[in-house]
């Protein structure tokens, strides 16, 4: 008992210590994706505060084909592709996340009905020395060895359907596993789908928003020179444009310092 009680104080440390990893792993990647949602989101307004910036003041881009003219139409595209990316991404994840809640429900049911069938069959071949094979149960509780495992039970089962029908299951089992089955097949298909759409979205959203910041950032520099002489609009032109800061918490921000007195 002396030997064996470090050992297993050192096995709980690990799995503690583990789990901890794994809690901080997610927590920062989740930090890591709210701050890069956040960024999107302040990037999209931006874009749409140049746009109307432009509307109320239509000078610097009235050449057609002038620079701050195809970056505003830049601006413009990028803006609308934003705000259908944004619904598709979604929607992806609604797929996705949809699937994989039938997925598990369905696979729960499978089990139960698996696990009734193997009981069943013990019975039969208990009173059938001409039974020959077993049926095993899942080896394991992957997802994918559950399948296989009901797969094998409907390809075994199927020459004894009349024996379990006789023990009151009904008359259509087989049938029921094997929509099971094709449901399973539906919604793997559906769950890499949506995965598929959310990840492709992802990067065309990427490769939207690199795209609208390039383009207000020669806006910028093209503002930069056209109000030089007018600061006040500048000054507008600065509100419209600057991305501004991202704080999860705005209350926790430094205070101003306070303003200088002259020694008395």
């Amino acid at each position: 008992m002396s030997i064996i009680a470090p050992i297993i104080c050192n096995l709980l440390r690990y799995i503690v210590l583990t789990y901890q990893l794994d809690a901080c792993s997610a927590f920062c990647e989740n930090e890591r994706r709210f701050q890069m949602d956040k960024l999107a989101i302040r990037q999209k307004e931006r874009g749409e505060r140049v746009i109307l910036f432009a509307s109320a003041h239509p000078e610097p881009f009235a050449a057609p084909m002038g620079e701050a003219a195809q970056d505003l139409v830049v601006i413009k595209r990028e803006i609308a592709f934003l705000a259908t990316g944004g619904t598709n991404q979604m929607a992806g994840a609604g797929q996705s996340g949809g699937a994989t809640g039938a997925k598990t429900q369905l696979l729960r049911k499978m089990e139960s009905d698996v696990r009734a069938l193997r009981r069943t069959f013990d019975r039969i071949k208990a009173r059938d020395s001409s039974i020959t094979f077993d049926l095993d149960l899942p080896a394991d509780r992957k997802e994918q060895t559950l399948v296989d495992t009901a797969t094998a039970y409907l390809s075994a089962i199927t020459p004894l359907k009349a024996r379990f029908i006789a023990r009151g299951k009904s008359a259509d089992f087989l049938d029921d596993l094997q929509n099971d089955l094709t449901q399973y097949a539906a919604l793997v298909a559906q769950q890499q789908s949506g995965a598929a759409t959310m990840g492709n979205t992802t990067s065309a959203i990427d490769k939207s928003l690199a795209s609208l910041v390039d383009a207000i950032d020669d806006l910028d520099d093209i503002m930069d020179n056209f109000y030089e002489a007018d600061p006040m609009l500048y000054a507008e032109w600065n509100r419209a444009s600057k991305l501004g800061t991202i704080a999860r918490n705005p209350g926790n921000a430094h205070p101003k310092p306070a303003p200088l007195t002259s020694p008395a």
